[in-house]
């Protein structure tokens, strides 16, 4: 459906924050939405009995850990003052994603330490600092989900997957979720997100924002990939989430401040974590740009958006030990792409904090045990199939892929990975290190 044709059918409680979708077909209302923080509404699966019979529905609560009594302790003080401003957010992740965990505690205990440590990469920030307290992590609906099946970009040979588009889903999350009671929703999604380009496909997006969304009427959303328990969107939320503070990209044109000197005279080749591209050196800081840009964004917010309005207790890991301490990068390789096989890691780069993963096969499915073919290349790909009971290896060749260490990460005797840097082996949670962008590096790689 068109975004401005659904806008038209939407209907709002600000004071409920209530969004729901009216829409007659065939003489029938049929409603879907939003009923509050807590429940949702949509027509069951069923005809009326009679064409004067009303259409029936469903009203159901949310998978969600929102309640005001969770076990997890509060963040921090949770109240903004002058030096730190504290934004109440909200993750969404989708159906698909949330499989991927056993129960809801397991899923909000990865997000949480996510989120701290996005808060490590905000303590450059100054002015006061920005700090981020999830409140609430549910399943979201999948009304806002606009996705395509086409040809998979990162395996030629392989049959069509189907894709979201980041786009479209943002405009529909605009729609739905754009007057949250949170301060910024953010959609966590394992689907690969791509738009359809000159006839071809082009997946390089890998998170998208509405800029200088946090705190606006209506448009406070986001949407970021994610490969369950990979931490892999650590670097592409802390980045989305800064364009909804107001950053742009380093590099990029920006109008002058009030001293007159451009607000954003910073360079991408630096590779900060506002840079365009995700594995610059400096990708786990702030350029001053950044922190300049975001600054002035939230001296400029109201009072009513400063203030912590969540009665509930926010999320908080209680971390200890960083994620990376505990998995290496083959083990990393293996959870962040499950549709290859016969994987190996190059480490030459590790003392850069990145590694390259290379698959030597693709995973092939078959349904039953005893009637497995001889050769696994003649097995269904594991893209065709919903459901893979039983798994093997045909061995193949593909492209390695780039990736970034997790904070924890062993990047030498005695040395870690932490925000992007290969630092002495330290306690980040006992210990604050200094805030501030770090001299920039010569060199930085881009995508390819």
């Amino acid at each position: 459906m068109d975004g401005k044709k659904l806008e038209a059918k939407l209907y709002h409680d600000r004071n409920q924050m209530a969004s729901v979708a009216i829409e007659d077909k065939n003489g029938a209302v049929e409603v879907q939405g939003i009923v509050n923080d807590e429940l949702r509404i949509a027509p069951l699966s069923v005809t009326a009995r009679s064409e004067d019979e009303p259409t029936p529905h469903k009203i159901y609560k949310v998978t969600s850990r929102s309640d005001k009594n969770n076990k997890y302790k509060a963040g921090p003080g949770a109240e903004t003052n002058g030096n730190t401003f504290f934004a109440e957010l909200k993750l969404l992740v989708d159906k698909e994603y949330r499989k991927a965990f056993a129960t809801m505690d397991d899923l909000v205990v990865y997000l949480g330490m996510c989120m701290v440590l996005v808060n490590f990469r905000y303590e450059d920030t100054s002015e006061p600092t920005v700090q981020f307290l999830l409140t609430t992590v549910e399943v979201a609906l999948n009304d806002i989900l606009y996705t395509f099946f086409g040809p998979d970009v990162d395996c030629t040979s392989c049959p069509s997957k189907m894709y979201l588009h980041p786009e479209k889903t943002l405009e529909w999350m605009t729609l739905f979720y754009g007057r949250s009671e949170e301060d910024v929703v953010v959609l966590v999604t394992s689907m690969d997100m791509a738009e359809k380009e000159f006839g071809g496909i082009s997946n390089i997006v890998m998170g998208v924002a509405e800029n200088n969304g946090l705190c606006s009427e209506s448009e406070r959303v986001a949407i970021v990939e994610d490969q369950p328990h990979t931490y892999t969107f650590l670097q592409l939320i802390a980045h989305e989430l800064a364009h909804t503070l107001g950053a742009t990209h380093d590099g990029d044109y920006t109008e002058l401040g009030p001293d007159g000197s451009p607000l954003n005279n910073c360079s991408s080749d630096d590779g900060y974590l506002m840079a365009p591209y995700t594995i610059g050196n400096n990708r786990g800081h702030f350029s001053n740009c950044s922190i300049r840009q975001i600054r002035d964004f939230v001296k400029n917010l109201g009072d009513d958006c400063k203030e912590v309005k969540s009665k509930r207790k926010p999320y908080d890991a209680n971390a200890t030990v960083l994620p990376g301490t505990n998995m290496n990068p083959i083990d990393y390789c293996k959870l962040k792409h499950p549709n290859f096989c016969n994987i190996t890691a190059k480490e030459d780069q590790i003392n850069h904090c990145k590694f390259d993963c290379c698959p030597g096969g693709r995973v092939k499915c078959y349904y039953d045990e005893k009637a497995r073919k001889d050769s696994c290349s003649q097995e269904r790909d594991i893209n065709m199939g919903l459901v893979c009971p039983f798994k093997c290896c045909s061995p193949k060749q593909f492209k390695c892929f780039t990736e970034l260490a997790l904070d924890g990460m062993s990047c030498g005797e005695g040395m870690m990975c932490f925000r992007g840097k290969c630092i002495p082996r330290c306690d980040p949670f006992k210990k604050t290190l200094s805030s501030g962008s770090p001299p920039a590096e010569n060199e930085s790689i881009k995508d390819p």
